[in-house]
């Protein structure tokens, strides 16, 4: 019998964590997958929440047509390292509250897109891109946000859109035919 509950218990806990949707706070994510066409959903909620953690324990998508979203509600959750290698990728980050962070998120590789959206006081923001025929759109709403994006490739486009006091822009493209629009407020 005790066997039974433990089995039913591991099943619950595998179900819960295949969502990928935590409650709480300090809650951490830690996915490395190799192959194509996968798909990652997190949904955060509460504070000091974590994708990724350091470059021991990072975010890696490894292939093509990968695909990440994660949605971060609360204070203080950050994208701490995150990586994906290879074409056709994108990363959806939203994160709503105050005081959080995409630390660094990378993308390598051909088409890949990249879309950022964070609203709140003091957020902060890096990325970077390498390839051709990328596509990076950020948007800060709030105070204090401050962006750092980078691409590397031809074709590229950029557009960062900021509004509140204070914000601050960093942006790089080498190669050619890139676009880079910033509109701040």
């Amino acid at each position: 019998m005790k066997t039974s509950k433990i089995t039913i218990l591991a099943a619950l806990a595998a179900l819960a964590f295949a969502g990928g949707a935590q409650a709480g706070d300090s809650n951490g994510v830690f996915i490395e997958q190799v192959g194509n066409n996968s798909t990652v959903g997190v949904a955060q909620t509460g504070s000091g929440n974590r994708l990724g953690q350091g470059i021991n324990n990072p975010y890696a998508q490894y292939g093509d047509s990968q695909s990440l979203s994660v949605t971060q509600t609360g204070s203080g959750n950050a994208v701490q390292r995150g990586e994906q290698n290879g074409k056709v990728n994108k990363s959806t980050v939203r994160q709503t509250g105050s005081y959080n962070s995409i630390e660094m998120l990378r993308q390598e590789g051909s088409v890949n897109t990249l879309n950022v959206t964070q609203t709140g006081y003091g957020n902060a923001m890096g990325a970077g891109q390498k390839g051709s025929s990328n596509t990076l759109n950020y948007t800060a709403t709030g105070d204090k946000n401050y962006a750092e994006v980078g691409q590397n490739g031809t074709s590229n486009v950029m557009s960062i859109s900021t509004t509140g006091n204070g914000n601050s822009v960093g942006a790089a493209s080498v190669g050619s035919n890139n676009r880079i629009t910033v509109t701040q407020r």
